[in-house]
């Protein structure tokens, strides 16, 4: 069986939390910009679902119950703790993210890899990169490389390995922000 608490929404504990500040369903409702009926109805059934009674009702006017006290200091919790979870993604919006894996057989005698690749760090902070060196001409580093990233074009013979030392080095390249000219 199903605990009933993971039935109620994040929306219940929010118009529950107004309704508890209000003491006034019509003003919680405004509040957290819905209808008041709607905001009655989703009170009722966090009730329900709860086995509880989290409001006294007189006429127009409400009171909250120990119960409803305790209540709300929790929901307090949940909706500020998926505020910050929201919030924490907040660099990741519109960036692009992840990791690059960068190896080569072959030597780089015109290009500054050092250069481009801190370049990329400042252009894409949120991307790690990774660069996994091997001696010159060693077909077990795109062995080791294709095993990392899934499989490769490369034919089968190029891709076998006669050494078991796969990696010579692996390493992350990162380049303080201030160095990035922003």
């Amino acid at each position: 069986m199903i605990n009933n608490m993971t039935k109620v929404e994040l929306r219940q504990r929010e118009y529950f939390i107004a309704a508890a500040s209000e003491m006034n369903f019509s003003r919680a409702a405004q509040r957290v910009r819905v209808v008041q009926s709607a905001l009655s109805t989703s009170a009722g059934k966090l009730e329900k679902e709860l086995g509880v009674e989290l409001f006294d009702r007189y006429r127009q006017q409400i009171t909250i119950t120990p119960a409803g006290e305790l209540f709300r200091e929790h929901a307090r919790r949940v909706v500020h703790a998926a505020r910050l979870a929201k919030d924490s993604t907040s660099d990741y919006r519109g960036q692009l993210s992840g990791i690059v894996e960068f190896g080569s057989l072959i030597s780089f005698s015109t290009l500054d890899v050092p250069e481009v690749l801190g370049q990329f760090h400042c252009d894409y902070p949120l991307v790690q990169i990774r660069l996994r060196n091997s001696p010159p001409g060693r077909a077990a580093h795109l062995t080791a490389i294709s095993s990392s990233v899934g499989p490769t074009t490369a034919s089968p013979s190029a891709t076998k390995s006669t050494s078991p030392n796969l990696l010579k080095k692996t390493s992350s390249v990162s380049r303080p922000t201030s160095d990035c000219g922003a």
